[in-house]
Parts: structure tokens; sequence; C-alpha cells
């Protein structure tokens, strides 16, 4: 399972790569998020 999990976890990080990209976008969100801490819910992402 490791093995498959890192393949898949490899592309987890293509994939990441590009949900960091989104993620930027969910830091930014994410931080004010973190800083409301509830913001996540009442955003609903």
């Amino acid at each position: 399972c490791g093995e498959r999990g890192m393949k898949n976890g490899e592309r987890g990080k293509e994939n990441g790569e590009q949900k960091m990209k989104n993620g930027e976008r969910g830091k930014e969100n994410g931080e004010r998020e973190l800083k409301n801490g509830e913001g996540r819910t009442e955003n609903g992402r």
C-alpha cells in the first residue's frame, strides 16, 4: 500500500501542486479562515 500510496502521492504532489496553486487561494482564504477559524464553515469551502 505504501508504494502505491507514494505513487498516488506522486500524483498527489502533481495534483498537489495544482491544489497548492488553488491552495494558494485556499491559503489566502485559509489565512482569513484560520483567523476566523470557523470561516471555512461560513464560506462552506
